[in-house]
């Protein structure tokens, strides 16, 4: 009986072991006949005549790339240089073509919409592709742009002397320890409120120092050119505060001390990078743009670093020498920058007479006529809070040699009236006492949380150069209380 039981569980088990099988044979027998009918329907299903003509479209429109100069219009590059970048892309950075898409295509639309910050919809309609297509090849093109960085982007050594400093005797041997220059530039990005101080001027250079694995290395013995504004440390060396610097202000007038000689070899050496960041922002206006950007924020971090790599590769293959001369006429001219048109509290400040006369006041002439001011300051010209009519007359003067531009009087006293009410405004909010604030000498801004002050926020987002001097004009005044009104009365008079 036992046997009997045993033999029919065997073949129970059997069968159902069979059964199994057989289900798994008529699984992977549909699947694959689904997959040969999809494959079939797709090989039979007829090319539109639509597509045909979208197709003709794009091939005439890379023809003319490849052999035009309305390649530079749209990538901002000369045709050798693009099939180069192109070959270079498929080499090193892992780009493939891929159906009906070959690589200079992608490549194409990628340059396109950095070069002339256009919305995908525009590129869509330009390229006769839909709007997930240009997304999906935007970033592949991006990606492999990013992994030619170890080829593009690298740190000085120090090993050798640059030979812009080499061969030139006014460099050579005083700055022969100089690596390089630092520079900031600001490029608008979409970040959260709560991140928003991480991307702080004085938090982005305190991270380059820091981070690991490509952090900003300082050669022993060697030395970058940077700014005032940048903190005093190891390996930067910045100017002499409270003497001239930028080179207009030497045009006129030739070095007449040690320290001014220094500031306008520093300040000749340094404007590399200003002309280099105005030329990228030129060449790449995606990142120059005071537009909302619609990308996210490590996106837009790899632009960034992909228009750093795309232009250190044109520096050796396609120079787009009209670029650098442009941005040598507007340096030569100092045709300021949008995000150093703020200086106290006011955007490209205009006062003084009908709208055909007006002056227009950028940051650096607003540095130069506080400069007129604290020396009329030092030399007794500023009694009881009032300049005397010597110190007028000797401001306009000195405004006229230093800008080259027709000022008179009341232009200078109008000014002075703005700067005054700013101070004024913002010395009555600290004067108390700064529990709870803090000043970046990088920013030019004070920093407190809103609960120490609800005043002190507009504070933090506004620059206010200059601080020290205007405390030496108006501090006092503002202090004891006596005169204030007097004194703003007399500016008006």
């Amino acid at each position: 009986m036992d046997k009997q039981q045993n033999g029919i569980l065997c073949f129970h088990l059997m069968w159902v072991q069979r059964r199994r099988q057989i289900a798994t044979l008529v699984i992977l027998l549909a699947v694959y006949w689904f997959k040969r009918k999809k494959r079939r329907n797709y090989v039979d299903k007829p090319i539109t005549q639509s597509e045909i003509e979208r197709q003709i479209t794009r091939d005439k429109l890379m023809n003319e790339l490849r052999v035009s100069e309305k390649c530079r219009n749209i990538t901002r590059m000369g045709p050798e240089a693009f099939q180069n970048f192109c070959e270079m892309l498929i080499r090193d950075g892992g780009l493939r073509p891929i159906k009906r898409a070959s690589v200079e295509e992608q490549v194409a639309k990628f340059l396109h919409i950095i070069s002339h910050n256009v919305r995908n919809r525009t590129v869509s309609f330009f390229f006769c592709r839909s709007g997930e297509t240009i997304s999906r090849h935007f970033h592949s093109v991006l990606k492999a742009v990013i992994s030619l960085e170890g080829q593009f982007l690298k740190q000085p050594s120090g090993l050798d002397v640059p030979p812009e400093i080499l061969n030139n005797d006014r460099f050579h041997p005083y700055f022969k320890n100089c690596i390089g220059a630092i520079d900031g530039t600001h490029v608008r990005v979409k970040v959260s409120n709560e991140d928003a101080p991480r991307y702080r001027d004085s938090r982005v250079m305190a991270s380059a120092l820091k981070r690991q694995g490509d952090k900003l290395i300082l050669p022993e013995g060697k030395f970058y050119l940077a700014d005032a504004g940048y903190p005093l440390k190891a390996g930067l060396i910045m100017p002499y505060k409270g003497v001239r610097y930028h080179l207009k202000e030497y045009a006129s007038r030739r070095p007449e001390n040690p320290r001014e000689l220094f500031n306008l070899r520093h300040a000749s050496l340094r404007n590399v990078i200003e002309r280099i960041f105005g030329v990228l922002k030129k060449r790449f206006p995606i990142i120059g743009s005071s537009t909302e950007p619609t990308y996210d924020v490590k996106t837009q971090v790899d632009i960034i670093l992909a228009c750093c790599i795309i232009h250190n590769y044109l520096m050796g293959m396609d120079l787009d020498e009209s670029l650098f001369n442009e941005v040598d006429r507007e340096l030569l001219n100092e045709t300021p920058h949008k995000e150093h048109d703020i200086r106290m509290g006011n955007q490209l400040n205009i006062s003084g007479g009908s709208k055909r006369d007006r002056c227009v006041w950028t940051a650096q002439m607003d540095d130069i006529f506080v400069d007129a001011l604290h020396n009329q300051f030092v030399k007794g010209n500023m009694i009881d809070g009032t300049f005397t009519t010597k110190a007028y007359s000797e401001i306009v003067d000195e405004l006229k040699e230093r800008l080259g531009i027709d000022i008179n009087k009341d232009k200078v006293k109008n000014r002075l009236k703005t700067i005054k009410k700013t101070f004024n405004e913002c010395f009555d909010l600290f004067k108390t006492g700064l529990s709870g604030f803090a000043w970046s000498e990088a920013t030019k801004m004070w920093y407190a949380e809103p609960e120490s002050n609800p005043a002190a926020v507009k504070w933090k987002t506004t620059p206010i150069c200059n601080y020290d001097k205007l405390l030496d004009l108006f501090g006092k005044d503002r202090a004891t209380g006596s005169n204030a009104a007097t004194a703003k009365e007399r500016i008006n008079d």
